[in-house]
């Protein structure tokens, strides 16, 4: 596919204080949080090519987060993301006149666009003619003439007098003003902010003065029509699969019981539930039957006094558009005498129909508003009122009524201060936000001067902070209030002490760097998280490899166990069992799953049990046969290199853990010697193997990846691997070739760490020129600012590590190679990891300076607390002041970056340089210019191409979007002579095949 080059236009950066539909400012001001764009990467070309991200509101790692919904969300599909004339390419599912309408504010836990949705919920305004109070006849109209098909029930976003839409998005607070649908010239200023269980929202129906009999209306979709994603395979050794969307329909459950209202037993709600579970196809077999059991639970809950209340909505119910209850008919136990009951029914809404809006602001305009509390919970009804009661309690009695009359003399500019009220919601959502990013410091210019010169500064805060925030979102809670339901057995349990639950493990995207960001920035986090892993173990048998609710066995490998035993290597075993831990990760790497000769473990294959390290048995753990064998089972030559990482990974916790160097020695040989077993020393390149040991072909075997990259993929033996590629020189010589011939896609994650490996063979400035040219073409602040998916947060962790100056290319080793920083001081002021524990942990602090880093790429000299750092490795002892020279510990750390214009002598090799026909010395052209250029992204396609572009199911030849890889003289990163050499045609960035 040709790639794209467009000049940036900044989405508006949502500065504060913002402000409320009644004036109130929304608190605390934070400059961090004023730089964040959460419409980055919502967008693009196409699923293949976008973000995937959902621009919602919540509290870090919330449970459920709220979005304003445009179109059908699912399984590889962009639903939520805005473009309109600021943001290019907007996702193919949408139409310009899509972006502008929105079906309504939806409760989501999809965690990535790849995975299923579970357990959605939403509520759609609306108005309607007639007073729902007059007569039951009258409110029966209202809410039978509420619209509840998807696409028929959007409204149009308004815009101002200069095209643009009045909506704001932030993490704690969003708005959107609507037109109500009708002829009137009605609009809808919809509010949201949500804590990780509780959406608060608020809706201002506006009308023009003399409108007759105005009505608002509430339509909450409990279940909707939904699809599930099948794949099936030919009965053959061909992984091609094809994708059917087949109709799905869950059942949901609504109640009432207005008879307790009166009583003054229960407050005024409805509550409900769905078995949306969108993945459950995937559930492993052997907890398929228990994680039926799943379902999503809410309770609705509107501002108010009592039943008798004369101001109360009226209230609904809805099979298909059809009316099965209204208002006082509906029971908690029974609609009529028992006849009916609200359990279990497909398409299933209830429409809360509100008195007429009156004349209270001026003589021009009359208008309403209703504010309600949503509460969700995966344990049941009770518990989601429950959460309410503790995360958005009620406002003291007489405060408020159902559907409020708003005057401009009852506006309290204090209300944020005030428990109960929308504003203190959004206070203390946006304050949880602000206290975590607050503890990083962001200097671009240590002179503190403007820079005008520097047009990406603006583009790179932007996507810094908005990274900041996407690191912080997943996995999400599953706990509420010391308990937490798990699929794997049906059961709620109850949580350990200084435990956690979570769920949303994209453990083979996050493993590489997702997970050591948190490990140093939210290290408070990682003992529940732990935790939860380990208590997944004891409930199914199995770490998870990628959770949804329960194990979907997507992606492959055990990465589980680098991430227990990163947690253990940086002393954060504090609030999970260590020998629990080893016991899990060793079954990973000894026991093979059911049918390991039979099951091939297909991508998103039906029908089988947990996959864990498919093909261990059967060859991997086999002497002579170490790997998987390609015409036994999918993604073989990804499969067996990342079995030996993770069997590095358990070796590692095995040394920390003190079990043994029996124990951990097997586990480390059979790590460095199986990736080797599949090298093909004729071709210089991984290849795969069938088991009679013949070479399956060079495009058999991967996944979401090609023998281009995976050929660099094994981070735990690079000294093995720049052997084998005739060392240093030629080492580098083969990272040459993979980016000057278009092959190094970032938008998927084997890549990431590529561009670091020239800086541990002696070409260092190679890497701080290559993570500034990935910065540059894979980031920028428009809804097209991410080039591959996001994949909880892996895209961001890659740049903040980046900007700080380093990467952990290999996250077990305790080490960091050290790139070129992207800002001239950041500073890290964290919880101290080793008193995690106590009440008052200490704060630990983490300063990079790099004097000149905007405008010098090299890096001249680097000293660590002072002291000079002669290779490109720093080792996380260092940044937590675990290592002095005199043996004692630093209270602080500070790195410091000599910059450069030029190359510098520093991690450089002279005999690689000579081969790069490169000196010391040399000024080498470095654009700053931000570019967009959209690359391929496929998922887990194992046919692939052997020009390492996936080109068959991308639909693009082997140009590979990368304008044949050259980077020509638009990038300015290569000499005239090296733009010959490479095969293209100068300046070619029209992506013709050949750069021809």
């Amino acid at each position: 596919m040709s790639p794209r080059r467009r000049k940036v236009v900044p989405l508006i950066l949502f500065s504060l204080p913002l402000a409320s539909s009644t004036g109130f400012p929304l608190e605390p001001p934070s400059e961090p949080l004023s730089h964040v764009n959460l419409q980055i990467g919502t967008s693009g070309p196409d699923p293949n090519q976008s973000g995937g991200m959902i621009p919602s509101t919540s509290s870090p790692f919330g449970m459920t987060r709220w979005v304003a919904q445009r179109s059908w969300q699912g399984v590889s599909r962009t639903a939520y993301g805005i473009s309109g004339s600021a943001t290019g390419t907007r996702a193919e599912e949408n139409t310009d006149e899509e972006e502008d309408l929105i079906a309504g504010f939806t409760a989501t836990r999809q965690p990535a666009i790849w995975m299923g949705e579970n357990a959605p919920f939403s509520v759609t305004p609306s108005v309607g003619f007639g007073d729902a109070g007059s007569s039951a006849q009258a409110g029966e109209k209202l809410v039978k003439e509420t619209v509840v098909d998807f696409e028929k029930r959007k409204l149009k976003v308004v815009k101002d007098k200069r095209g643009q839409k009045k909506e704001t998005t932030s993490v704690g607070y969003y708005s959107v003003d609507l037109e109500d649908g009708t002829s009137k010239g009605g609009q809808i200023h919809v509010e949201q902010t949500a804590t990780s269980r509780v959406a608060h929202l608020r809706f201002n129906f506006t009308v023009p003065s003399g409108s007759a009999s105005v009505s608002p209306r509430l339509l909450f979709e409990v279940s909707r029509p939904s699809y599930l994603l099948s794949a099936s395979y030919p009965p053959s050794s061909s992984y091609e699969q094809t994708f059917t969307s087949i109709p799905y329909f869950p059942l949901g459950s609504v109640s009432f019981n207005f008879t307790g209202i009166n009583r003054g037993e229960s407050p005024f709600q409805f509550c409900g539930s769905t078995d949306e579970r969108q993945d459950h196809i995937l559930t492993p077999i052997s907890i398929a039957d228990k994680a039926k059991g799943f379902k999503g639970y809410f309770c609705a809950r509107f501002d108010g006094e009592d039943f008798t209340n004369p101001s109360r909505p009226k209230f609904g119910v809805l099979q298909n558009g059809t009316l099965l209850g209204f208002d006082e008919t509906l029971d908690s136990h029974a609609v009529g005498v028992g006849e009916w009951t609200a359990r279990d029914i497909p398409l299933l809404s209830v429409v809360a129909v509100f008195p007429p809006v009156r004349n209270v602001q001026d003589e021009t305009r009359a208008e309403r508003v209703v504010t309600l509390r949503v509460g969700t919970s995966f344990i049941s009804e009770e518990q989601a009122s429950k959460n309410i009661d503790a995360e958005v309690p009620d406002k003291p009695f007489g405060s408020v009524l159902f559907a409020q009359d708003i005057k401009p003399s009852t506006i309290d500019k204090d209300a944020y201060r005030k428990p109960g009220t929308f504003e203190n919601t959004a206070y203390r959502v946006r304050k949880e936000w602000n206290d975590i990013v607050e503890r990083i410091e962001l200097v671009p210019y240590l002179d503190g001067k403007p820079h005008e010169e520097d047009e990406r500064l603006e583009v790179d805060q932007g996507v810094f902070w908005t990274a900041a925030v996407r690191t912080l979102q997943y996995p999400n809670e599953q706990d509420e209030q010391g308990r937490y339901y798990s699929g794997y057995d049906n059961q709620v349990h109850t949580l350990d002490k200084d435990g956690g639950s979570y769920t949303g493990y994209s453990i083979w995207d996050t493993y590489r760097a997702v997970w050591g960001w948190q490990i140093l920035f939210v290290p408070e986090r990682i003992g529940g998280m732990v935790h939860s892993m380990l208590e997944d173990f004891k409930q199914s048998g199995w770490l998870p490899m990628w959770k949804n609710i329960v194990e979907t066995n997507i992606m492959i490998a055990t990465h589980a166990d680098s991430l227990i035993a990163e947690a253990a290597l940086k002393n954060l075993t504090h609030g999970w069992d260590t020998q629990l831990a080893f016991d899990a990760v060793w079954k990973d790497a000894a026991t093979a799953p059911n049918n390991d000769d039979k099951v091939r473990y297909m991508d998103r294959e039906e029908g089988v049990d947990f996959e864990a390290r498919a093909g261990l048995t059967s060859f991997y753990n086999n002497p002579g046969l170490g790997f998987v064998a390609d015409d036994l089972h999918s993604e073989s030559v990804s499969r067996t290199l990342g079995y030996a990482y993770d069997d590095y990974s358990a070796s590692t916790l095995a040394r920390v853990l003190k079990k043994g160097r029996t124990l951990e020695k097997f586990l480390l040989d059979r790590a460095t010697r199986a990736p080797f077993d599949l090298w093909n020393e004729a071709t210089g390149f991984m290849e795969a193997k069938n088991a009679d040991g013949s070479w399956a072909g060079e495009s058999r075997g991967w996944t979401e990846g090609d023998k281009w990259a995976y050929s660099f993929d094994v981070v735990h033996e690079i000294p093995t691997l720049i052997k084998k590629r005739g060392g240093k020189v030629g080492f580098v010589k083969s990272l040459e070739d993979h980016f000057n011939g278009g092959h190094n896609q970032h938008s998927n994650e084997p890549s990431h760490h590529i561009p670091y490996l020239y800086a541990l063979s002696g070409a260092a400035f190679k890497t701080q020129e290559r993570v500034r040219e990935v910065a540059n073409e894979n980031y920028n602040n428009t809804a097209n600012g991410l080039s591959g998916n996001e994949d909880c947060g892996q895209m961001s962790a890659w740049f903040l590590f980046s900007a700080l100056g380093f990467y952990p290319v290999n996250p077990v080793s305790g080490e960091y190679v050290v790139g070129s920083p992207l800002f001239e001081k950041i500073t890290l002021s964290v919880p101290d990891p080793l008193t995690i524990s106590s009440p008052k942990p200490s704060t630990r602090k983490i300063t990079v300076i790099a004097h000149g880093a905007r405008s010098k790429p090299f890096v001249k000299s680097l000293s660590i607390n002072g002291q000079p750092v002669a290779t490109p490795l720093i080792t996380h002892s260092q940044l937590m002041g675990w290592v002095n020279s005199d043996g004692t510990r630093a209270d602080e750390t500070t790195i410091e970056f000599e910059m450069s214009d030029k190359v510098e002598a520093w991690g450089n090799d002279e005999e690689v340089l000579a081969s790069l026909k490169v000196a010391v010395g040399d000024k080498r052209r470095f654009q700053t210019q931000m570019t967009t250029t959209p690359k391929v992204n496929v998922k887990k396609d194992d046919g692939g191409s052997a020009c390492g572009c996936q080109a068959k199911t991308a639909g693009s030849a082997c140009g590979c979007g990368g304008s044949c890889g050259c980077k020509a003289k638009a990038t300015g990163l290569l000499t005239d002579s090296e733009k010959q050499g490479c095969g293209c045609a100068g300046a070619n960035e029209g992506g013709k095949i050949g750069g021809a």
